[in-house]
This record gives C-alpha cells, sequence and structure tokens, in this order.
C-alpha cells in the first residue's frame, strides 16, 4: 500500500493524497461538478458540514452502497490539514472532513 503523504523535496512541494468513499452515482457527479458538502453530527452534539477523507481506501463507511472510492491529490502537507483531521486514539487510520469549496480549490477531476 502507497503511504498517505509523499515528499519529493521538502522544500519544494507536498502532495497529499487522500481518499474519499461514496456510491458510483455520487462519484459521477463529484467528477462533474466537484465535492458538495454534507451535514452530519458524527457522534456529536454538534452539526459538521464537509467531506470525508481517508489515509487509505478501505477504512471509511461500511454502507455497502458506497463501492467507489475517488484518490484525490491535494499540493498540500499533512500541516496544512491539520485543522480538518479528526484524530481519535485507536483508530487503524486517519480521517479528516474538509470544506468542499477548499478541496475544490485545489483539486478538480481529469475527464477520463
Amino acid at each position: 500500500m502507497l503511504p498517505s503523504v509523499f515528499i519529493r523535496d521538502a522544500s519544494s512541494w507536498c502532495l497529499m493524497i487522500l481518499f474519499h468513499v461514496t456510491s458510483r452515482e455520487n462519484a459521477e457527479a463529484i467528477r462533474r461538478d466537484g465535492f458538495r458538502d454534507a451535514p452530519g453530527f458524527y457522534t456529536t452534539e454538534n452539526e459538521f458540514r464537509g467531506v470525508w477523507f481517508f489515509d487509505r481506501p478501505s477504512d471509511a463507511n461500511d454502507d455497502p452502497r458506497d463501492d467507489t472510492v475517488l484518490a484525490v491529490d491535494l499540493p498540500l502537507s499533512a500541516a496544512d490539514l491539520d485543522a480538518y483531521e479528526w484524530k481519535q486514539e485507536g483508530k487503524s487510520h486517519r480521517e479528516w472532513l474538509i470544506p468542499a469549496a477548499f478541496v475544490n480549490k485545489y483539486w478538480w477531476p481529469t475527464s477520463s
């Protein structure tokens, strides 16, 4: 498995590769229109909005409809995304809830 952070030269650039798990239908909409924020409470008492990303393609949702993984390469460092990371003890993966506008600013799918 590839690591989630690739650093060629720390003085020149960093590239974070994050994974978003979704349905095939939603993946097509994301490729066409970009990401959109989704609201949710996510086991808290407060509502949050954003798009979930993970450091690996497999540890996301357990929903069987979510059968498509999008790899999103962002020209950012882990420090740039630190404010969006949901850190919890004992997790085998890392996860971020990032505003769609922030992701769309740096990433746009290639047509294929």
